[in-house]
C-alpha cells in the first residue's frame, strides 16, 4: 500500500465515484499519510471548471489524520504544449500539477514525432511537476526522448499502479514503461507511483505493481514515494 498517493480523483472529475471526504476517510483507514486530490482539468468532458480550481485554498488540509494536497491532472490542448488551466491558477492555487495526453481534450494524435515535440514544449511549463503515464500508446511518442527531457527539466515521471491492477499493460506499453524506467535510473531520477484512483477502493493500491517490481528492475530506493525529502524538490507543501 502506498503511504503517499498523489494521483486520485473525486466526483469533481466527472467520472470519479467519491467525495474528498470519503476518499480521505478511506485513505486514513489504509494508513496513507499524504493524499493528493488531482482532478482532471476542464478540457475533460464533465470535469471540474476553472472556478473549482481557483477555490482550492478552501478545502481542509487535514482530514481523519491524513494530510490532503490539492492539485490537477491537466490535459495538453494544442500543438504548442498548452494546458487547460492558466498559469496564474497553477502558480497560486495548486499544490502540485501533473499533465499528459488525454482523448477528446482538444489535441488529436499527430503521430510520434509531433506528439513528442508537443510534450517537450509542455515540459517547459515551470508550474508542472509531474508527467503521468507516458508509456500509454493512444498518443505514440518517443518515450526515451521525453523521459530524458523530463529528467533534464526536473520533472517527476509517474507510473499509475492501477494499470497493474486492471491488466492495462499490453506488450507495447510494457516496452515503453521499461524504456522510461531505464532513462530515469540512468539519470538517477526516482519514479513516482500514483494509484490514479477514481473510487475509494483504489486508493494507494500497489499489490500487483509490487509483484512486478523486480521485473521492472526497480527497488524501494528508486521510488520517490519512499523519500519525502526528494519529493519536496518537486511539490510544495508536501
Amino acid at each position: 500500500m502506498l503511504k503517499i498517493d498523489l494521483h486520485t480523483h473525486t466526483i469533481a472529475s466527472g467520472h470519479g465515484f467519491n467525495t474528498i471526504l470519503e476518499m480521505a476517510k478511506e485513505a486514513s483507514k489504509r494508513g496513507i499519510k499524504i493524499l493528493g486530490i488531482s482532478e482532471h482539468g476542464p478540457a475533460v468532458p464533465g470535469s471540474a471548471t476553472i472556478t473549482y480550481f481557483n477555490n482550492l485554498e478552501r478545502p481542509p488540509r487535514k482530514l481523519f489524520g491524513v494530510k490532503v494536497l490539492y492539485g490537477a491532472e491537466l490535459n495538453i490542448i494544442n500543438g504548442k504544449g498548452g494546458v487547460d488551466l492558466p498559469e496564474k491558477c497553477l502558480k497560486e492555487k495548486l499544490d502540485f500539477v501533473s499533465f499528459s495526453f488525454h482523448e477528446n481534450c482538444g489535441y488529436e494524435d499527430k503521430g510520434e514525432e509531433m506528439n513528442t515535440e508537443t510534450l517537450l514544449k509542455a515540459l517547459n511549463n515551470p508550474y508542472i511537476s509531474i508527467l503521468t503515464h507516458i508509456y500509454r500508446t493512444k498518443f505514440p511518442i518517443n518515450v526515451a526522448k521525453v523521459a530524458q527531457a523530463a529528467c533534464d527539466k526536473n520533472k517527476l515521471l509517474e507510473i499509475s499502479t492501477t494499470h497493474f491492477e486492471y491488466n492495462k499493460l499490453d506488450e507495447e506499453r510494457w516496452v515503453n514503461l521499461l524504456k522510461m524506467i531505464e532513462v530515469a535510473k540512468k539519470n538517477k531520477c526516482k519514479i513516482l507511483l500514483g494509484s490514479d484512483a477514481h473510487v475509494f477502493s483504489e486508493i494507494g493500491v500497489d499489490k500487483n505493481f509490487q509483484k512486478n517490481k523486480k521485473k521492472l528492475d526497480l527497488t524501494d530506493k528508486d521510488i520517490a514515494n519512499n523519500d519525502i525529502r526528494y519529493l519536496r524538490k518537486f511539490i510544495k507543501n508536501i
